[in-house]
């Protein structure tokens, strides 16, 4: 409660450190990122999948956030299938693919994992998925490979402000989406492997 009264309105979408735990009667909201992670996971994706040449990609774009990306893909490519719950989001990309470069973008709200990459922030592959995976989550899949990550490193005027006990990504998540630090749009995760 002395915290609370010190904080004022400043309550919602606070750094916690590591281990914090708030009373489940607290007026206190731990941030909880939702875009950067996001982001971060697909400039990783971007750079492997930049060094290869496949026939067919899936993106699962929850938050339809992707469109800039998916211009990068396009050379990578012969068919890239983008599922996100507003498909109108990608008309206007889907237009200009095909004008510039005779490109059919497929767009669709109806998940689905046939195909030799997937990018999913999220991890509902079926087990038996045998392409590459780019995921936020490590969960098992038989035959293929799985792709993720969690550190990531900062520019030194950002390391130096973090506190100690925040991890990065969540401060640099803080940063970009609660401060508009744009500045941290390209970073990758450092441990990205397979």
């Amino acid at each position: 409660q002395k915290l609370e009264s010190c904080m004022g309105i400043l309550r919602k979408d606070v750094l916690l450190t590591e281990g914090i735990i708030l009373p489940k009667e607290s007026t206190i909201t731990e941030f909880v990122p939702d875009i950067y992670p996001r982001i971060v996971l697909m400039n990783s994706a971007v750079k492997v999948l930049s060094d290869i040449r496949g026939q067919s990609l899936i993106v699962f774009d929850e938050r339809c956030i992707y469109t800039e990306y998916i211009k990068k893909l396009v050379r990578c490519f012969d068919r890239i299938k983008v599922i996100t719950p507003e498909p109108e989001t990608y008309d206007k990309l889907s237009a200009e693919l095909m004008k510039d470069n005779g490109f059919s973008l497929e767009v669709s709200d109806k998940p689905s994992y046939k195909a030799d990459a997937v990018i999913a922030y999220k991890n509902s592959a079926p087990l038996y998925f045998s392409g590459k995976l780019f995921t936020s989550e490590r969960k098992s899949i038989i035959n293929g490979e799985i792709y993720s990550g969690g550190e990531i490193d900062l520019p030194d005027e950002y390391e130096k402000m973090r506190p100690e006990g925040v991890s990065r990504l969540l401060f640099a998540s803080a940063l970009y989406e609660k401060c508009k630090v744009k500045a941290l749009s390209n970073i990758i995760y450092k441990d990205f492997r397979c």
